[in-house]
């Protein structure tokens, strides 16, 4: 998966903050100030208040994707009903309380954090420098909230891809993994914000390597996120499936 739309990254003043510098430094992308044209980019970044924020330039778009662990949608999903969802089932928690988990694909983040409040140690991959970056500053703030003080789970972030993941110490339990997968349903923001990024970076499309890699690495179990009545990743058929109104979650066993 390869950045498919030229980004810039809005500065707030005539000259770049230390901030503002890395982020553009490490992404290689140029600074554009407030007033400059920005016709020839799909995409801009800029440091709000809020956080880091990835503005789409489309001009129709919504709000910019901002990686928030404290809004109120994360906050209800987290609620008490947390062990009734889907993702949480399919962890398979009941049985084995309190699993470490690689998600290989961390995308924005909100799976992790729902795993990490059921009670995981979660260690989340991603190999989009933006969309690590994007992360990243999320978790920093969630972490200023003093987060594992909550006596749940954790959460790590690690730049990098799935497939160089090495398999030699089967640290984790479970594998996950969630191609971002279209929706129709405009209305959501959550939906929205996974459109924009495969705008930005496409698809993932070698989903035989990746299932067999989850499944090398996986000493339990491998989930496949998928929307409810997609085929079957990598053509694979999985042990079992716990299938919600918009998506599913596929379990391959390996123990």
């Amino acid at each position: 998966m390869s950045q498919l739309l030229p980004v810039g990254l809005i500065i707030s003043t005539d000259s770049a903050s230390e901030a503002e510098q890395g982020l553009a430094d490490f992404l290689g992308i140029p600074l554009i100030g407030e007033s400059e044209d920005r016709s020839a980019y799909g995409f801009c970044l800029q440091f709000l208040p809020k956080g880091l924020a990835l503005h789409d330039l489309d001009a129709t778009a919504a709000k910019p994707t901002i990686v928030d662990f404290s809004s109120s949608q994360l906050e209800s999903r987290a609620s008490d009903s947390l062990s009734q969802q889907n993702l949480i089932k399919a962890l398979g928690v009941k049985k084995y309380p309190h699993p470490t988990v690689l998600d290989g694909m961390a995308g924005l983040g909100k799976d992790a954090y729902l795993m990490a409040m059921a009670g995981c140690q979660v260690h989340m991959l991603e190999k989009s420098k933006l969309v690590y970056s994007l992360l990243n500053d999320g978790l920093v703030r969630l972490q200023q909230l003093d987060f594992e003080s909550l006596g749940r789970g954790s959460l790590n972030l690690e730049f990098g891809d799935f497939l160089d993941a090495l398999p030699a110490a089967q640290q984790y339990d479970v594998v996950y993994l969630d191609p971002m997968y279209q929706s129709s349903n405009r209305k959501s923001k959550a939906k929205r914000d996974i459109e924009r990024l495969q705008r930005l970076l496409g698809k993932e499309e070698n989903e035989d390597s990746l299932m067999a890699h989850g499944l090398l690495l996986a000493k339990r179990r491998v989930i496949v996120k998928r929307a409810k009545n997609a085929p079957l990743f990598a053509g694979k058929k999985p042990d079992f499936s716990y299938k919600g109104s918009s998506a599913r979650f596929d379990v391959y066993l390996t123990a």
